[in-house]
């Protein structure tokens, strides 16, 4: 089986905005926390997956941002209006079908790079990767 190569958070802020990264941005907002809570459903063999962002703004904006599984879009860019001060975001939900009896077969509990993009201007973008774990059902 060959492998997907993972994207760096520089590659996929190009391939959202198409240009490069501006090291000197100063974003208007504070990242405070990402979280992923999980919530499993073993008889239909899914995982939910529900992302939540928590963050300091300096004034009032629109976020933009978008999620990636695995170097896959599953939240597409989205916009936010954000007030000043802490702002708690919490996406839908991402469904992930089997995602044990998939990597029981590659010998390894559900691994998943989740890659949080976060904007305040639409070309410099915050990025977090993170991997989650899916591992706590039995088959």
């Amino acid at each position: 089986m060959s492998k997907i190569k993972e994207k760096s958070p520089l590659e996929l802020q190009e391939i959202v905005t198409g240009k490069k990264t501006n090291f000197d941005h100063k974003f208007c907002f504070k990242l405070k926390n990402i979280s992923y809570r999980i919530e499993l459903d073993s008889e239909k063999g899914i995982a939910k997956i529900h992302p939540i962002v928590e963050l300091d703004s300096e004034g009032h904006f629109s976020l933009i941002s978008a999620l990636y599984i695995d170097s896959h879009e599953m939240l597409p860019s989205t916009r936010h209006s954000i007030t000043k001060g802490i702002n708690k975001i919490e996406f839908n939900s991402i469904k992930i079908i089997r995602p044990k009896k998939f990597w029981k077969e590659q010998k390894s509990s559900a691994k998943y790079t989740m890659s949080m993009l976060l904007s305040d201007d639409g070309e410099n973008y915050l990025i977090n990767k993170e991997p989650i774990c899916i591992d706590e059902w039995e088959d």
